[in-house]
């Protein structure tokens, strides 16, 4: 069993694509729509808030690996602390692309618009020297 997470519907895209994969696998799609969304709460909240929906989905559907369809909680979460903390469990996280970013040699501005919480995990992920412009969008 695979299961495919996200705060809403957004993850859906990554979930249909592997759908039309048709491979001989079960999954599941969980939306959290009644506390999304997840942009603007704190990072401690939004753990707590995973660690709760992964405890209970695995009681009644235990998947052997979780697919976050989320950049807020795959960043803010981190993904690393699922990993470490359910180490039974594949996980996969979804991300701004700011690693291909920060590789690109060329002169150019680059620019991630994601919610608040996501931006305030990659100031903490790539400081604050970065080459790479940060903004916030509440409404994403």
């Amino acid at each position: 069993m695979i299961t495919f997470f996200d705060s809403g519907v957004g993850g859906f895209s990554i979930y249909r694509q592997f759908l039309s994969l048709n491979l001989p696998v079960s999954s599941v799609y969980v939306a959290d729509q009644f506390y999304q969304p997840y942009g603007s709460r704190s990072s401690a909240w939004i753990r707590s808030r995973v660690k709760k929906i992964y405890q209970k989905v695995q009681t009644e559907n235990p998947s052997s690996l979780w697919i976050i369809a989320c950049n807020t909680a795959t960043l803010a979460t981190p993904i690393t602390h699922l990993r470490n903390m359910f180490p039974d469990t594949a996980w996969i996280g979804t991300e701004p692309p700011y690693k291909p970013l920060l590789a690109s040699i060329d002169n150019t501005r680059k620019l991630i618009l994601a919610t608040p919480t996501t931006i305030q995990a990659l100031e903490k992920i790539l400081g604050k020297d970065t080459t790479i412009d940060l903004k916030a969008l509440s409404r994403l």
